[in-house]
């Protein structure tokens, strides 16, 4: 079961969640498995793989949402995930955070098919909304507290297309590669009129002596528009 490498993993980073959400967390793993026989949801095949790529990293960035931008006084943090396939890192931070709504964005039929039956079956429906199209044809969201993805495209992109959808109080939280992070210019962000608030890398640092050195090369980037 994915629950036994799930718990010893988050033993080994000193994370700890109790058991109704390893339940899920389990669960989630295992329709991810399921469906990628049918589905091209994820190239990765071993079940310890599938739980450090999926579940390892979006729980320690998860644990961080709250202190973005005071979000711990929210009543419900407004999150807009693009990109969803596979359901991480979004169905993850529904799993282990009650004080979220996420707004799931997923273009392909097959991929949102599998969105929706994940959601019922991990009964996460008051927190979760699928929405089956492309980013460009999104409408404005009000109150979104944070635009997530992870490598959707590359970052210049992933942040032009999604500006008109941020407020002043909106914050990008980019979970990508040193590769990809290194290729976003200083001019890019000026001309647009968005700072970079920090790389929140340092929440990976627990995986750096993990079973995948590609742990050590995600970045965390935190963005917003300049005031």
């Amino acid at each position: 079961m994915a629950s036994f490498y799930i718990q010893e993993r988050l033993n080994r980073l000193r994370v700890s969640i109790d058991s109704n959400k390893l339940e899920l967390l389990n669960n989630y793993v295992t329709e991810v498995r399921k469906w990628s026989q049918v589905h091209n949801l994820t190239g990765t095949k071993s079940l310890e793989k599938l739980v450090d790529r999926l579940v390892l990293d979006s729980v320690l960035v998860g644990d961080h949402i709250d202190f973005l931008n005071n979000f711990s006084i929210l009543d419900k943090i407004s999150i807009l995930d693009v990109g969803s396939g596979n359901g991480s890192p979004a169905v993850v931070w529904a799993i282990i955070k009650k004080n979220i709504h996420l707004r799931l964005i997923e273009k392909s039929r097959k991929k949102v098919a599998f969105l929706n039956h994940l959601i019922r079956n991990l009964g996460l429906n008051d927190q979760v909304e699928v929405l089956n199209h492309r980013i460009e044809d999104s409408s404005s969201y009000e109150n979104l507290n944070l635009i997530t993805c992870r490598a959707f495209m590359d970052i210049e992109a992933f942040l032009e297309i999604t500006y008109r959808l941020a407020s002043k109080d909106t914050h990008w939280l980019l979970m990508t590669t040193s590769k990809n992070s290194h290729e976003l210019s200083n001019q890019f962000l000026e001309k647009r009129g968005i700072i970079r608030v920090s790389d929140m890398s340092g929440a990976l640092a627990k995986l750096d002596n993990s079973y995948e050195k590609n742990f050590v090369n995600k970045k965390i980037l935190l963005f917003k528009k300049a005031v």
